[in-house]
């Protein structure tokens, strides 16, 4: 059922306006995670892509925390120049109105790829930290509907255009369905 929102989703000039979220620049929309290692991946991704896009007027970055690190207070310092929304009841309006989604494949990426959105997987199995075995088998399923962090800047800036057809498929294979009658089933 929480997928039920989707197929209602539309572009919403007046969300952005109240968000102030500029229509004509792209959302690059990241989203943290309050688990370690991931954390501390996110963390850093988010440092640097802080600084590397501080001055780039093309560029919009939205930071959307998860809840627990709210909750905890363990949220990095977020600058003036990236839009903080902390609104949980409006995740899927926003990951709708960003470009490009930067995470770890937890569970967002399941709305993700039902609105065939740009999704780098901060996940990776090439990281001593994980369960290569576990991540080598989720890596695969996802395999093109999702980038590599070694291509985040390509992602970021429209550079690579995602497969409808992979995410659907992908999405079929991990998800149920974005036609808003989940709950029915």
């Amino acid at each position: 059922p929480t997928l039920d929102d989707l197929s209602s989703l539309s572009e919403d000039e007046s969300f952005l306006s109240e968000y102030g979220l500029d229509p004509t620049r792209r959302k690059i929309l990241l989203m943290t995670t309050h688990t370690e290692p991931l954390k501390g991946d996110m963390d850093a991704m988010m440092l640097r892509l802080f600084e590397t896009y501080r001055q780039n007027a093309e560029v919009q970055l939205i930071v959307k925390p998860h809840p627990a690190e709210l909750r905890k207070g363990t949220l990095i310092e977020i600058p003036e120049h990236v839009h903080l929304v902390s609104d949980q009841p409006n995740l899927h309006k926003l990951m709708h109105a960003a470009d490009c989604i930067v995470s770890p494949a937890t569970s967002v990426i399941i709305p993700a790829l039902a609105m065939n959105k740009p999704f780098v997987n901060l996940l990776q199995p090439d990281r001593d930290q994980y369960n290569d075995v576990d991540l080598g088998e989720l890596t695969g399923l996802l395999g093109d509907a999702v980038i590599h962090p070694n291509r985040i800047d390509e992602a970021i800036c429209g550079e690579i255009t995602i497969d409808e057809a992979v995410t659907s498929k992908v999405f079929h294979a991990l998800g149920h369905s974005a036609d808003g009658r989940n709950g029915e089933r």
